[in-house]
Protein backbone atom coordinates (compact mmCIF):
# COMPACT_ATOMS: atom_id res chain seq x y z
CA UNK A 1 0.00 0.00 0.00
CA UNK A 2 3.38 2.40 -0.36
CA UNK A 3 3.80 4.93 -2.61
CA UNK A 4 5.53 3.21 -5.99
CA UNK A 5 5.55 5.78 -7.61
CA UNK A 6 7.93 7.60 -5.08
CA UNK A 7 10.10 4.33 -4.84
CA UNK A 8 10.39 4.38 -8.23
CA UNK A 9 11.68 7.58 -9.00
CA UNK A 10 14.11 7.10 -6.45
CA UNK A 11 15.42 3.98 -7.08
CA UNK A 12 15.98 5.37 -10.76
CA UNK A 13 17.71 7.77 -9.74
CA UNK A 14 20.65 6.33 -7.35
CA UNK A 15 20.84 3.18 -9.14
CA UNK A 16 18.71 2.58 -13.04
CA UNK A 17 15.61 1.63 -14.94
CA UNK A 18 17.03 -2.29 -15.14
CA UNK A 19 17.72 -2.60 -11.22
CA UNK A 20 14.09 -0.96 -10.87
CA UNK A 21 12.74 -3.61 -12.97
CA UNK A 22 14.47 -6.51 -11.30
CA UNK A 23 12.74 -5.39 -8.23
CA UNK A 24 9.51 -5.23 -9.33
CA UNK A 25 9.78 -9.33 -10.12
CA UNK A 26 12.07 -10.58 -7.44
CA UNK A 27 11.06 -13.42 -5.85
CA UNK A 28 10.87 -14.01 -2.22
CA UNK A 29 12.28 -17.36 -0.69
CA UNK A 30 8.29 -18.47 -1.18
CA UNK A 31 8.88 -17.21 -4.92
CA UNK A 32 5.95 -14.69 -4.80
CA UNK A 33 6.48 -11.29 -6.18
CA UNK A 34 5.69 -8.04 -4.89
CA UNK A 35 2.40 -8.60 -7.59
CA UNK A 36 1.48 -11.38 -5.19
CA UNK A 37 1.02 -9.44 -1.72
CA UNK A 38 -0.55 -6.61 -3.86
CA UNK A 39 -2.42 -8.85 -5.25
CA UNK A 40 -3.15 -11.19 -1.81
CA UNK A 41 -4.33 -8.09 0.23
CA UNK A 42 -6.25 -6.25 -2.26
CA UNK A 43 -3.84 -2.99 -2.90
CA UNK A 44 -5.58 -1.67 -6.34
CA UNK A 45 -3.18 1.49 -6.35
CA UNK A 46 0.04 -0.17 -5.73
CA UNK A 47 -1.66 -2.95 -8.30
CA UNK A 48 -2.00 -0.52 -10.82
CA UNK A 49 1.79 0.98 -10.19
CA UNK A 50 3.03 -2.51 -10.42
CA UNK A 51 1.57 -3.13 -13.90
CA UNK A 52 2.64 0.47 -15.20
CA UNK A 53 6.15 0.12 -14.34
CA UNK A 54 6.45 -3.42 -15.89
CA UNK A 55 5.75 -5.76 -13.21
CA UNK A 56 5.20 -9.15 -14.63
CA UNK A 57 1.74 -10.64 -13.97
CA UNK A 58 2.05 -14.43 -14.79
CA UNK A 59 4.89 -14.71 -12.71
CA UNK A 60 4.22 -17.80 -10.39
CA UNK A 61 5.54 -18.72 -6.64
CA UNK A 62 7.41 -22.29 -5.53
CA UNK A 63 3.64 -23.71 -5.65
CA UNK A 64 3.07 -22.77 -9.49
CA UNK A 65 0.59 -20.21 -7.79
CA UNK A 66 -0.04 -16.56 -10.09
CA UNK A 67 -0.60 -13.39 -8.66
CA UNK A 68 -4.48 -13.82 -10.01
CA UNK A 69 -4.87 -17.34 -7.60
CA UNK A 70 -4.11 -15.11 -4.90
CA UNK A 71 -6.94 -12.58 -6.01
CA UNK A 72 -9.04 -15.54 -6.61
CA UNK A 73 -8.35 -17.13 -3.01
CA UNK A 74 -8.96 -14.12 -1.25
CA UNK A 75 -12.39 -13.01 -3.13
CA UNK A 76 -10.65 -9.84 -3.94
CA UNK A 77 -12.91 -9.15 -6.74
CA UNK A 78 -11.38 -5.41 -8.00
CA UNK A 79 -7.95 -7.06 -7.99
CA UNK A 80 -9.16 -10.24 -10.17
CA UNK A 81 -11.15 -7.57 -12.27
CA UNK A 82 -7.35 -5.26 -12.50
CA UNK A 83 -5.23 -8.44 -13.38
CA UNK A 84 -8.12 -9.66 -16.13
CA UNK A 85 -8.22 -6.45 -17.75
CA UNK A 86 -4.44 -6.08 -18.28
CA UNK A 87 -2.33 -6.96 -21.27
CA UNK A 88 -1.70 -10.43 -20.52
CA UNK A 89 -5.05 -11.09 -18.28
CA UNK A 90 -6.01 -13.95 -21.46
CA UNK A 91 -3.29 -15.32 -21.33
CA UNK A 92 -3.66 -16.33 -16.83
CA UNK A 93 -7.17 -16.94 -16.46
CA UNK A 94 -6.90 -20.69 -17.08
CA UNK A 95 -3.59 -21.29 -15.62
CA UNK A 96 -3.05 -24.07 -12.98
CA UNK A 97 -1.23 -24.27 -9.66
CA UNK A 98 0.78 -26.95 -8.24
CA UNK A 99 -2.07 -29.07 -7.51
CA UNK A 100 -4.34 -28.45 -11.07
CA UNK A 101 -5.94 -25.57 -9.51
CA UNK A 102 -7.23 -22.58 -11.96
CA UNK A 103 -8.62 -19.51 -10.37
CA UNK A 104 -12.40 -20.50 -11.25
CA UNK A 105 -11.47 -23.49 -8.96
CA UNK A 106 -9.87 -21.78 -5.69
CA UNK A 107 -12.76 -18.81 -6.09
CA UNK A 108 -15.06 -21.42 -6.07
CA UNK A 109 -13.85 -23.34 -3.17
CA UNK A 110 -13.59 -20.35 -0.99
CA UNK A 111 -17.23 -19.55 -1.82
CA UNK A 112 -16.19 -15.87 -3.33
CA UNK A 113 -19.45 -16.15 -5.89
CA UNK A 114 -19.04 -12.46 -6.94
CA UNK A 115 -15.48 -14.32 -8.25
CA UNK A 116 -16.86 -16.75 -9.75
CA UNK A 117 -19.64 -15.06 -11.71
CA UNK A 118 -16.79 -12.93 -13.30
CA UNK A 119 -14.59 -15.57 -14.08
CA UNK A 120 -17.39 -17.14 -15.81
CA UNK A 121 -18.10 -14.18 -17.40
CA UNK A 122 -14.83 -13.73 -18.79
CA UNK A 123 -14.86 -17.02 -20.29
CA UNK A 124 -12.84 -19.09 -17.53
CA UNK A 125 -12.78 -22.93 -18.68
CA UNK A 126 -13.73 -25.70 -16.52
CA UNK A 127 -10.44 -28.05 -16.14
CA UNK A 128 -10.28 -30.61 -13.94
CA UNK A 129 -7.71 -30.32 -10.66
CA UNK A 130 -5.10 -33.14 -10.21
CA UNK A 131 -7.72 -35.20 -8.70
CA UNK A 132 -10.61 -34.67 -11.56
CA UNK A 133 -12.59 -32.45 -9.88
CA UNK A 134 -14.37 -29.56 -10.68
CA UNK A 135 -15.01 -26.39 -9.49
CA UNK A 136 -18.77 -27.29 -8.76
CA UNK A 137 -17.32 -30.34 -6.59
CA UNK A 138 -14.90 -27.78 -5.03
CA UNK A 139 -18.08 -25.96 -3.72
CA UNK A 140 -19.85 -28.69 -2.33
CA UNK A 141 -17.00 -29.99 -0.11
CA UNK A 142 -16.69 -26.49 1.05
CA UNK A 143 -20.63 -25.91 1.42
CA UNK A 144 -21.12 -22.93 -0.68
CA UNK A 145 -24.43 -23.43 -1.32
CA UNK A 146 -24.79 -19.80 -3.07
CA UNK A 147 -21.84 -21.03 -5.49
CA UNK A 148 -22.87 -24.36 -6.27
CA UNK A 149 -26.08 -23.01 -7.41
CA UNK A 150 -24.49 -20.26 -9.69
CA UNK A 151 -22.30 -23.07 -11.17
CA UNK A 152 -25.10 -25.00 -11.58
CA UNK A 153 -27.55 -22.08 -13.16
CA UNK A 154 -24.18 -21.96 -16.01
CA UNK A 155 -23.05 -25.75 -16.19
CA UNK A 156 -25.38 -27.83 -15.18
CA UNK A 157 -23.68 -30.42 -16.31
CA UNK A 158 -21.06 -30.32 -13.50
CA UNK A 159 -23.79 -31.86 -11.60
CA UNK A 160 -23.36 -35.62 -12.11
CA UNK A 161 -19.57 -35.29 -13.14
CA UNK A 162 -17.24 -37.67 -11.15
CA UNK A 163 -13.43 -37.03 -10.07
CA UNK A 164 -10.87 -39.83 -10.48
CA UNK A 165 -12.03 -41.98 -7.72
CA UNK A 166 -15.67 -41.66 -8.66
CA UNK A 167 -16.98 -39.80 -6.65
CA UNK A 168 -20.00 -36.70 -7.40
CA UNK A 169 -20.66 -33.75 -5.88
CA UNK A 170 -22.61 -35.64 -2.98
CA UNK A 171 -20.28 -37.97 -2.22
CA UNK A 172 -17.62 -34.98 -1.28
CA UNK A 173 -20.26 -32.97 0.48
CA UNK A 174 -21.25 -35.71 2.58
CA UNK A 175 -17.45 -36.56 3.16
CA UNK A 176 -16.90 -33.33 4.49
CA UNK A 177 -20.00 -33.29 6.38
CA UNK A 178 -22.16 -30.07 4.64
CA UNK A 179 -25.82 -31.13 5.11
CA UNK A 180 -26.81 -27.85 3.32
CA UNK A 181 -24.82 -28.71 0.03
CA UNK A 182 -26.26 -32.15 0.72
CA UNK A 183 -30.10 -30.28 0.60
CA UNK A 184 -29.36 -28.19 -2.34
CA UNK A 185 -27.60 -31.18 -4.27
CA UNK A 186 -30.83 -33.40 -3.94
CA UNK A 187 -33.15 -30.76 -4.74
CA UNK A 188 -31.12 -29.74 -7.69
CA UNK A 189 -31.77 -33.70 -9.02
CA UNK A 190 -28.37 -35.18 -8.79
CA UNK A 191 -27.90 -38.53 -9.25
CA UNK A 192 -27.32 -41.08 -6.46
CA UNK A 193 -24.31 -42.67 -7.98
CA UNK A 194 -21.76 -45.25 -6.35
CA UNK A 195 -17.76 -44.19 -6.76
CA UNK A 196 -15.69 -47.23 -7.79
CA UNK A 197 -15.82 -48.38 -4.43
CA UNK A 198 -19.24 -49.50 -4.90
CA UNK A 199 -19.73 -46.57 -2.28
CA UNK A 200 -23.08 -44.54 -2.23
CA UNK A 201 -23.01 -40.50 -0.74
CA UNK A 202 -25.31 -42.19 2.29
CA UNK A 203 -22.49 -45.16 2.88
CA UNK A 204 -20.01 -43.05 3.76
CA UNK A 205 -22.25 -40.55 6.32
CA UNK A 206 -22.87 -43.93 7.78
CA UNK A 207 -19.30 -45.01 7.97
CA UNK A 208 -17.95 -41.71 8.88
CA UNK A 209 -20.91 -41.12 11.28
CA UNK A 210 -21.99 -37.62 10.38
CA UNK A 211 -25.51 -37.80 11.34
CA UNK A 212 -26.00 -34.40 9.93
CA UNK A 213 -25.24 -35.64 6.26
CA UNK A 214 -27.26 -38.52 7.15
CA UNK A 215 -30.00 -36.63 8.33
CA UNK A 216 -30.46 -34.81 5.31
CA UNK A 217 -30.45 -37.07 2.95
CA UNK A 218 -32.38 -39.55 4.85
CA UNK A 219 -35.25 -36.91 5.91
CA UNK A 220 -35.28 -34.99 2.39
CA UNK A 221 -38.89 -34.19 1.73
CA UNK A 222 -38.25 -35.50 -2.28
CA UNK A 223 -35.24 -37.70 -2.55
CA UNK A 224 -35.58 -39.77 1.23
CA UNK A 225 -37.43 -42.65 -0.64
CA UNK A 226 -34.73 -42.84 -3.10
CA UNK A 227 -31.55 -42.79 -0.88
CA UNK A 228 -33.51 -45.06 1.77
CA UNK A 229 -33.40 -47.31 -0.99
CA UNK A 230 -30.19 -47.56 -1.96
CA UNK A 231 -27.72 -50.45 -1.87
CA UNK A 232 -23.60 -51.29 -1.87
CA UNK A 233 -21.67 -54.20 -0.41
CA UNK A 234 -21.08 -52.03 2.21
CA UNK A 235 -24.26 -51.89 3.42
CA UNK A 236 -27.19 -54.14 2.07
CA UNK A 237 -29.97 -52.52 4.08
CA UNK A 238 -29.99 -48.50 4.69
CA UNK A 239 -32.19 -48.81 7.27
CA UNK A 240 -30.62 -51.70 9.41
CA UNK A 241 -27.28 -49.55 9.00
CA UNK A 242 -28.99 -46.36 10.48
CA UNK A 243 -30.74 -48.59 13.14
CA UNK A 244 -27.25 -50.15 13.77
CA UNK A 245 -24.97 -46.89 13.88
CA UNK A 246 -26.66 -44.29 14.09
CA UNK A 247 -30.89 -44.73 15.67
CA UNK A 248 -31.86 -41.03 16.16
CA UNK A 249 -31.10 -40.49 12.31
CA UNK A 250 -33.27 -43.70 12.42
CA UNK A 251 -36.16 -42.04 14.61
CA UNK A 252 -36.37 -38.80 12.25
CA UNK A 253 -37.27 -40.65 9.76
CA UNK A 254 -40.17 -43.01 11.18
CA UNK A 255 -41.18 -39.17 12.41
CA UNK A 256 -41.37 -38.32 8.83
CA UNK A 257 -43.46 -41.17 8.07
CA UNK A 258 -45.95 -39.84 10.67
CA UNK A 259 -48.93 -37.85 8.73
CA UNK A 260 -51.82 -36.42 10.55
CA UNK A 261 -55.38 -35.07 9.28
CA UNK A 262 -55.92 -31.67 8.54
CA UNK A 263 -58.54 -31.04 10.53
CA UNK A 264 -58.94 -31.16 14.58
CA UNK A 265 -58.45 -33.88 16.76
CA UNK A 266 -61.80 -34.29 18.36
CA UNK A 267 -62.86 -34.29 14.70
CA UNK A 268 -64.92 -37.70 13.92
CA UNK A 269 -62.56 -37.48 10.33
CA UNK A 270 -59.31 -37.14 12.52
CA UNK A 271 -56.65 -39.93 11.95
CA UNK A 272 -53.06 -40.02 11.82
CA UNK A 273 -51.36 -42.46 9.48
CA UNK A 274 -48.22 -44.64 10.00
CA UNK A 275 -46.11 -45.68 6.99
CA UNK A 276 -43.67 -49.04 7.75
CA UNK A 277 -42.40 -48.59 4.05
CA UNK A 278 -38.95 -47.69 5.00
CA UNK A 279 -38.76 -51.20 7.43
CA UNK A 280 -39.27 -53.21 4.48
CA UNK A 281 -36.29 -54.93 4.25
CA UNK A 282 -34.32 -56.21 1.05
CA UNK A 283 -34.76 -59.69 -0.16
CA UNK A 284 -31.57 -60.59 1.44
CA UNK A 285 -31.66 -60.09 5.13
CA UNK A 286 -28.21 -58.94 6.29
CA UNK A 287 -26.39 -60.34 9.72
CA UNK A 288 -25.02 -56.61 10.48
CA UNK A 289 -22.40 -55.61 12.94
CA UNK A 290 -24.08 -53.70 16.06
CA UNK A 291 -21.49 -50.65 15.90
CA UNK A 292 -21.26 -50.09 12.29
CA UNK A 293 -24.41 -50.95 10.43
CA UNK A 294 -21.65 -53.34 8.15
CA UNK A 295 -22.77 -56.30 6.51
CA UNK A 296 -21.17 -59.39 7.87
CA UNK A 297 -23.07 -62.23 6.74
CA UNK A 298 -25.81 -62.48 3.94
CA UNK A 299 -28.31 -65.01 4.93
CA UNK A 300 -31.50 -66.72 3.81
CA UNK A 301 -34.15 -64.38 3.34
CA UNK A 302 -36.65 -63.72 6.50
CA UNK A 303 -40.15 -63.29 6.00
CA UNK A 304 -41.57 -60.33 7.86
CA UNK A 305 -44.77 -59.59 6.71
CA UNK A 306 -45.69 -57.87 10.00
CA UNK A 307 -43.65 -55.04 8.33
CA UNK A 308 -44.95 -55.27 5.41
CA UNK A 309 -47.85 -52.67 6.03
CA UNK A 310 -48.07 -49.71 3.53
CA UNK A 311 -50.50 -47.99 6.41
CA UNK A 312 -53.34 -48.06 8.29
Amino acid sequence: GGCLDEFAKEVCHTQSEIYLLQLLNEKDDAGCSPLHYASREGHIRSLENLIRLGACINLKNNNNESPLHFAARYGRYNTVRQLLDSEKGTFIINESDGEGLTPLHIASQQGHTRVVQMLLNRGALLHRDHNGRNPLHLAAMSGYTQTIELLHSVHSHLLDQVDKDGNTALHLATMENKPNAVVLLLSLGCKLLHNYMDMSAIDYAIYYKYPEAALAMATHEERSGEVMALKSDKHPCVTLALIASMPRVFEAVQDNCITKANCKKDSKSFYIRYSFSCLQCPALYAQMDARTGEAVQISKPIPLPALNVSGH
